[in-house]
């Protein structure tokens, strides 16, 4: 951990992470895209991959201030970084994810990664109300993950989260 004005940053889980995307993962959901691979197949790759949340600047407040002709120029007085999630006209909800930096800006040059474990980055979309999760939105190979493989890979998190609470697996 370290500390930086009265926060603590913790250490990045992936700190030799480029922004590439794993070649094997690339290859099973291109492989699904063409009906090459099962769902399933490709699910199995994304238990342990590591995937890219895009994160936005979303404005919390605005002020106005002079400039130095006397006009009032509009500016963020304080703004907030939001996770995307995408409502179809149905109402559903959706979180996309990529596996690259370059995935991630294609679809969106505004939106910053946030690299996550897939698991973890599923029991986000459960937080935020997004029932479905969209791996790689923008390419033709991109994945759909339905609602109860969301659920599923948030509860992998979950027993994983709730095993670490003592030495021999149990909860405190």
């Amino acid at each position: 951990m370290t500390d930086f004005a009265g926060r603590t940053l913790a250490p990045s889980a992936f700190p030799n992470d480029d922004g590439a995307a794993d070649p094997a993962l690339l290859s099973v959901l291109e492989s699904h895209g063409r009906g090459e691979a099962t769902v399933e197949h490709a699910y199995g790759y994304l238990l342990n991959a590591r995937v890219l949340a895009p994160i936005v600047a979303v404005l919390g407040e605005a002020e106005e201030v002079p400039d130095e002709q006397g006009r009032n120029l509009r500016r963020d007085k304080n703004s907030d970084m939001a996770l995307v999630t995408l409502v179809a006209p149905d109402g559903t909800r959706a979180l996309p994810l990529f596996t690259s930096v370059e995935a991630l800006t294609t679809w969106n040059p505004e939106a910053r990664p946030m690299p996550v474990p897939f698991p973890r980055a599923c029991a986000a979309a459960k937080a935020e109300g997004a029932e479905i999760v969209l791996v790689d939105l923008g390419r033709p190979s991109f994945l759909e993950v339905e609602p109860a493989a969301v659920r599923a890979f948030a509860a992998v998190l979950e027993k994983s989260e709730g095993a670490e609470g003592t030495a021999d697996g149990n909860p405190a």
